[in-house]
């Protein structure tokens, strides 16, 4: 989609789906129009049809952490930050939007009044009748909280504590109620475990690394048929992923040979295969992983050649295996997402 041009600074950008469906959320900041602040959504059911939703006009200070995911029903939840009225604290809560994008009822909050500053991230991740929101808590602890599609929450589970040093970690949907977390942990580990809902699954692996860039980025996908795929920057330059449950086993293997994406993003294609997508010198690029380390398209194919740096890139495949990515377009180019 093309929003309008925006003024101010997109924060979050974060792309979802169930069936034929899916959905962009994002934050803005507009210190010139407080106005325009807030934390929007555009639901497109098929085709190039759909509007932009407000979440919330909450418009004091810069909204900190988007997250979005869509249910099997249609209905889509937001994760976001807001001050309430004092930009210093801020509270993470979780909003539901119809298929049409109209709110439902209040927010959820996740997380309380914090220290802004020092607000912990969160993500959320589809159950298929329900969600499941990922966050640091005020004391570094890694939660991860379930609730049912109408918002009553059903389980909680204490996932450990993020290493001090980092604090980079991802989800994503698998199967059902299956989902997948990777985090990137001390000695220099991809730690990947999936989850039923909040109840451990099979997977619970570390994956070794010769190390992570200071410009970190981390994405993780599972497809249909129980494998997981994860990629991260190294140290030193490069993309490196490894896939769990493929024949390469749990070994790395290098996706660039140089350079780092700003943003990265793995898509489950619900035929066996994985979309990565990734943003790098200003171009957004995606290529096909067979579930193996192994492509399935000749090359990489480019999506935009130009013009974008830290652009957010979100990639989602539709069960008709139509791919969607979305970006934050320099604001050279409008600042459209």
């Amino acid at each position: 989609m093309n929003a309008t041009p925006l003024a101010g600074n997109l924060d979050g950008v974060d792309l979802t789906g169930a069936g034929g469906r899916n959905a962009v959320a994002w934050s803005v900041f507009d210190s010139t129009t407080p106005a325009n602040t807030g934390t929007f959504a555009f639901i497109r059911n098929g085709g190039t049809g759909g509007s932009v939703s407000t979440v919330s006009n909450e418009a004091t200070a810069r909204h900190l952490t988007t997250s979005a995911a869509m249910l099997d029903n249609g209905e889509t939840i937001v994760v976001y930050t807001r001050t309430d009225g004092d930009p210093g604290t801020a509270r993470i809560v979780a909003r539901r939007l119809s298929a049409s994008g109209s709110p439902i009822g209040d927010d959820i909050t996740l997380v309380g009044a914090a220290d802004r500053t020092n607000v912990p991230d969160a993500q959320v991740v589809s159950t298929g009748d329900g969600f499941v929101a990922v966050y640091r808590d005020g004391s570094g602890q890694l939660v991860a909280t379930a609730f049912s599609a109408d918002g009553t929450q059903t389980g909680t589970r204490n996932l450990g504590a993020e290493p001090s040093s980092r604090s980079h970690y991802a989800v994503s949907r698998g199967e059902g109620d299956t989902w997948v977390l990777a985090e990137i942990s001390g000695s220099n580990q991809v730690h990947v475990r999936n989850f039923n809902g909040v109840t451990p699954g099979d997977v619970d692996q570390n994956i070794s690394t010769s190390g992570f860039s200071s410009t970190a980025s981390l994405s993780v996908a599972m497809n249909e048929e129980g494998s997981i795929m994860t990629a991260w920057n190294a140290q030193g330059g490069g993309i490196f992923g490894a896939v769990l449950g493929g024949p390469s086993g749990e070994s790395p293997f290098r996706i660039t040979a140089s350079g780092l994406a700003n943003t990265m993003s793995i898509a489950n294609d619900h035929r066996g295969n994985f979309l990565f997508a990734w943003e790098q010198g200003g171009q957004i690029l995606a290529r096909v992983y067979n579930g193996t380390s192994s492509f399935t398209t000749p090359a990489d194919f480019s999506v935009i050649a130009s013009g974008n740096t830290n652009s957010n890139v979100q990639a989602h495949v539709s069960d008709d295996g139509v791919f969607t990515i979305s970006w934050i377009r320099s604001a050279s180019s409008g600042g459209n997402t």
